[in-house]
């Protein structure tokens, strides 16, 4: 399945993460990321909380306008946009 960019996600944005196992020992990642660059179906971002590492994000995981963790086939999980709209 081909995926686009189903959220208009842009180099420059800075995302927060509404994961609620942010923070705690998981994969689930940093708290805040600010994208760099786009290789569908993955944005490549740094990490705001440890400077020099980087996350690679799904795409469809970022929400613009969500402020709850969201229902998944996995549990709650995703990313609210919160500069560069």
């Amino acid at each position: 399945m081909a995926m686009h960019n189903p959220y208009n996600v842009r180099p420059g944005q800075v995302w927060a993460n509404v994961d609620p196992r942010a923070g705690k020992s998981s994969k689930a990642g940093a708290a805040l990321v600010q994208v760099v660059k786009l290789k569908p179906p993955h944005a490549i971002c740094n990490r705001l909380d440890k400077p020099g590492q980087v996350s690679r994000i799904r795409l469809d995981f970022f929400r613009p306008r969500e402020t709850r963790a969201l229902g998944g086939g996995s549990g709650n999980r995703g990313w609210r946009l919160t500069e560069g709209a």
